[in-house]
């Protein structure tokens, strides 16, 4: 990142929120297990859906998402990483859901809408409620200002 673009917010995903993502898989998993005590076969299936259940664990918690003053970096991946960066004066909207699940555990998602054609929608998730999007809303206005992006309606 160049040197001006200072770093304003680093935020992981909850590992509640992995925990959540990753039940469906935990629950196919013991229900194999279960079956595979009767019929030896499908306890393989088992441990084939627990390894998927893990590793989508995993993806989830190592995801690193780093707001600077002009950009946005998203990090993924366990063994090998990929980073994402999008210019924040690119952001046109964004929303915020909590599902009820999710709001029990005060998570939420937030969804960036851009104008940049590789990543049209950007996906932050599994974020504690916060403040974030007011945050992210300021950097963009000054990032428009900044690079002098004006919206035409």
């Amino acid at each position: 990142m160049p040197e001006n673009n200072k770093l304003i917010a680093e935020i992981k995903p909850s590992g509640i929120y992995a925990a959540i993502k990753v039940s469906k898989f935990i629950c196919v998993a013991i229900l194999f297990a279960l079956i595979g005590a009767f019929f030896n076969f499908f306890f393989l299936f088992g441990v084939v859906f627990a390894l998927f259940g893990y590793l989508k664990f995993l993806l989830i918690i190592y995801t690193k998402y780093s707001i600077y003053e002009e950009t946005i970096s998203i990090q993924k991946g366990i063994f090998s990483v990929r980073t994402d960066n999008l210019e924040l004066y690119r952001v046109k909207d964004y929303i915020i859901e909590q599902p009820f699940l999710l709001r029990l555990f005060k998570l939420m998602i937030v969804k960036l809408y851009t104008t940049d054609l590789n990543n049209e929608i950007i996906i932050l998730e599994g974020l504690k409620s916060s403040d974030i999007t007011q945050t992210i809303r300021e950097l963009v206005q000054v990032a428009r200002i900044r690079n002098r992006i004006f919206e035409i309606n």
